[in-house]
């Protein structure tokens, strides 16, 4: 894998001390020289790569919980990938503006990030204004689930059965039902 642009997005590590080396040229990122079958990338500059053996590895910025946390770093971001724990094997990663969830193999889900919306799919009734989870939390409601994708502030799952759930997203929107119920639900006339 090799990425461009600003130094602590690339996945190089730090060159300059302050994340403002700029390249056009493609730069490898460190530990993902091969074995690399997915990537996505956040609205706020967390970048993931999903590698052959299902391991989950993200890096740039760290807010809002998109990140572990790590009290080595002094600051909520990492220039260089950091494996996400707690996942098991993952077949598919989607990126909202800024949360992430992870299809595992099993066909259930984990979800980590910023969670205002619900979009982690782990509320169940209230939400706390500037909720975020650093560590990956089952989706509750699902299973067999065959794909994902993830939005602004909402995320979808397709299960094997058909149809689509999704969860999160402002209410009244229509993703979601009414209110702060922000449970999985199936979205109609699909």
């Amino acid at each position: 894998m090799k990425c461009w642009g600003g130094s602590g997005w690339l996945g190089i590590g730090d060159v300059d001390g302050g994340h403002s080396f700029k390249t056009a040229l493609p730069m490898q990122t460190v530990g993902l020289e091969s074995g690399v079958v997915q990537i996505v990338s956040s609205g706020r500059g967390t970048s993931c790569a999903l590698t052959t053996t299902g391991t989950v590895k993200c890096w740039g910025e760290g807010s809002y919980g998109a990140l572990p946390a790590d009290p080595n770093r002094s600051t909520s971001f990492a220039t260089t990938p950091l494996i996400i724990e707690g996942l098991g094997t993952v077949k598919q990663l989607a990126a909202g503006l800024m949360h992430l969830c992870a299809l595992r193999t099993d066909g259930t889900m984990k979800c980590w990030g910023y969670d205002t919306n619900g979009q982690l799919g782990d509320q169940p009734a209230n939400i706390t204004v500037n909720l975020f989870r650093s560590t990956p939390v089952d989706v509750i409601g699902v299973s067999d689930i065959v794909a994902i994708s993830a939005g602004s502030k909402h995320t979808c799952a397709a299960p094997a059965t058909g149809g689509v759930l999704c969860w999160g997203g402002p209410p009244g929107t229509g993703r979601t039902v009414a209110g702060n119920q922000l449970q999985p639900m199936f979205v109609g006339g699909l």
